[in-house]
């Protein structure tokens, strides 16, 4: 879990930023995982707060690539251990449980 920021030009309308972010997050997890659970109400103009996998904030940010804006994505390390199911992405399928164990 990577606690982050996706900052994209002032210039650009606020509201279309939020629409293609939703739906890329839309596109990526379909109803799974719940879009205000990760991407809180803008910061500031240009600035949104997402905590989430690094694999979903990327996914943002190319959405908002492909309609040719400039986002730019902060990614830090999480300062808290995650609770409840976990996702283990494969490109595009993934598998949802609470816990995942590798044995060697």
């Amino acid at each position: 879990m990577t606690a982050s920021k996706l900052l994209w030009s002032p210039s650009e309308d606020r509201s279309d930023v939020l629409a293609t972010v939703y739906h890329a997050h839309r596109v990526a997890v379909d109803d799974w995982i719940p879009f205000e659970r990760y991407v809180s109400k803008p910061t500031s103009r240009n600035e949104f707060n997402i905590e989430g996998p690094e694999s979903m904030i990327r996914a943002h940010a190319k959405a908002l690539r492909r309609d040719g804006k400039q986002p730019r994505i902060v990614l830090r390390a999480a300062t808290r251990k995650p609770s409840g199911p976990r996702v283990l992405y494969f490109g595009e399928s993934f598998v949802v449980a609470d816990a995942f164990t590798m044995f060697r």
